[in-house]
């Protein structure tokens, strides 16, 4: 595979960050490059810090759930390596998906595992890789499903039953042997057939025969594509993570209307500076969620109480953190706490980010500083756009660059029709409407001298036959794409490939999808490919 970089567009926020710019560096702790900033922030962690959560009680939670998803042997050492006060770690996290989700997933992970044997070596201490699963999430609609291309070259959306709902947290759905076989069914049909095909889709089977949720399923698939790589694994909604969490729980609650008035003050001073708001930071907000009555609740601090969204329940500081001391794993972080969470439970060395999460984090640098923390360093993301051998010889047929099409598709489209309109049928009808109307409108106009109204009338038929001009020449249009059915589809093969859905590839495609075609190989490659301080490449299959 050969690789080159590519500008993608971004969050504004996002590229400053990743291009380094003196400008934002107000809104993070790091903004130099790699290595060197893991050397400042291993410094900064030798010295004493706040309370954290205990290190071995975190070693016992997480080899108990690695062990029960199957995690290899190589991520029961990392997390063994845990016990030694040296040892770092390098994080990330994602939602929990069907079939792990967008491909994305895959890339955030790889860099992940990439990252961590890269500080390792630069520090000379052991960095173990990191995945936190987002399991206490609620949107099911956002993880239910991934995007395919089916034999037929359709877009087809493979999807738990709607009716599976999640109002309590993705981890905390049972989902039924009868959905997930309906699921792999779906997928077995919508793959083409290859030479790994069943072998993947055997094995997919037999992950999800262990699943009781879409959670489980996530981890133990995520366990057996990175089994070589010592991939910890742990889920937020895990209860026992909860009972770790209290200590820091205690304190978001204690410290909610400090931290919020900051985050707020923060996303304001963005404002100014010019940057959009990825995350909208609101006044009332206690940034924490709590199971009650069936759902996932956020809480708001108002009058005096903490209530839900709705006001439909309210309770005292005393009553909340006596359900945190008695049922921790009632309550999660939203997206400015997790961060804090995070840095409470792990020694943190640095964590992996999309671009939309970059920006947020730039929220977050006072709340953090509030609470004797420091930010560590955040790493973007490796995005990649796949070009493969078909989609290149097409981009060669019609002379074009895959940023051509990731970013100027329709021009690139109408020129080449245009090329191909030999007798100028754009050209020709326009010059008959003007020539039409030039005739037509003084006879119309001097219809009014024989009865008054008349010439409204000779407006009403001008616009219709106006009308039937155009929809000839639309009509001729069509004729020439029709014409030419086979190059469109090159076309649109080349977008669906590319831009499906007028979204990055990463976002939409499955890695299913690729390693259907490639075999677990390619994922291998990935991860032994050593990128450079680009975030987004064009990777040429």
């Amino acid at each position: 595979m050969n690789s080159v970089p590519y500008r993608a567009h971004r969050n504004t926020l996002s590229a400053e960050f990743v291009n380094g710019s003196d400008r934002v560096s107000t809104y993070y702790s790091y903004i130099s490059k790699r290595p060197d900033a893991y050397i400042a922030r291993n410094v900064r962690m030798e010295k004493p810090e706040r309370q954290k959560a205990d290190r071995t009680r975190l070693v016992s939670v997480l080899e108990e759930y690695n062990l029960r998803i199957h995690n290899s042997p190589k991520a029961m050492e990392s997390i063994r390596a845990l016990l030694r006060p040296e040892t770092l770690v390098i994080i990330g996290g994602q939602q929990a998906g069907l079939l792990t989700g967008p491909v994305l997933v895959m890339y955030k992970a790889i860099t992940i595992i990439q990252e961590a044997k890269k500080a390792s070596a630069a520090l000379g201490k052991p960095v173990v890789p990191v995945f936190w699963i987002a399991g206490e999430d609620h949107d099911m609609n956002e993880v239910n499903h991934i995007q395919v291309l089916n034999p037929q070259g359709k877009f087809e959306k493979l999807s738990l039953d709607s009716r599976i709902q999640a109002l309590e947290g993705v981890s905390h759905v049972s989902i039924s042997q009868d959905d997930w076989n309906e699921v792999m069914e779906k997928l077995e049909a919508y793959l083409i057939d290859t030479e790994f095909k069943s072998q993947l889709v055997g094995k997919l089977r037999e992950i999800h025969q262990q699943s009781g949720t879409l959670s489980d399923a996530f981890a133990r698939t995520m366990a057996w594509l990175f089994a070589e790589h010592g991939l910890v694994l742990m889920d937020a909604a895990d209860p026992n993570i909860r009972a770790l969490e209290r200590p820091m729980f205690r304190e978001l609650l204690e410290q909610h209307e400090a931290l919020n008035e900051m985050i707020v003050k923060q996303g304001e001073a963005l404002v100014r500076d010019g940057f959009p708001l990825q995350a909208e930071p609101a006044e009332h907000q206690v940034n924490l969620f709590m199971r009650s009555g069936g759902r996932r609740k956020l809480l708001q601090y108002e009058d005096g109480r903490f209530q839900d969204k709705q006001g439909t329940e309210s309770w005292t500081k005393e009553e909340l953190l006596t359900f945190i001391e008695e049922h921790p794993e009632r309550f999660s972080n939203n997206v400015f706490t997790r961060p804090l969470m995070q840095e409470f439970l792990f020694p943190v060395l640095g964590t992996v980010l999309g671009p939309a999460e970059i920006a947020y984090w730039g929220l977050l640098k006072p709340a953090f500083e509030h609470l004797d923390m420091e930010m560590p360093v955040l790493i973007p993301r490796t995005e990649i756009t796949f070009v493969e051998s078909t989609v290149q010889k097409h981009l060669d047929k019609y002379e074009l660059t895959a940023e051509d099409v990731m970013e100027r598709y329709e021009e690139k489209l109408q020129a080449w029709l245009k090329d191909q309109d030999h007798i100028d049928i754009e050209g020709q009808f326009h010059r008959v409407r003007d020539e039409f109307i030039r005739l037509y409108r003084p006879v119309v106009e001097s219809l009014k001298q024989i009865q008054p109204g008349m010439n409204q009338l000779g407006n009403t038929n001008m616009e219709k036959i106006l009308e039937q001009i155009v929809f000839l020449e639309n009509k001729a249009k069509k004729a020439l794409i029709d014409r030419h059915g086979t190059a469109m589809r090159q076309w649109e093969k080349m977008y669906a490939s590319l831009k499906p859905m007028g979204k990055y590839q990463e976002r939409v495609y499955n890695v299913f999808v690729y390693l259907n075609k490639y075999g677990m190989q390619w994922l291998e490659d990935l991860i032994r490919w050593d990128a450079d301080d680009e975030v987004h490449y064009l990777m040429y299959v």
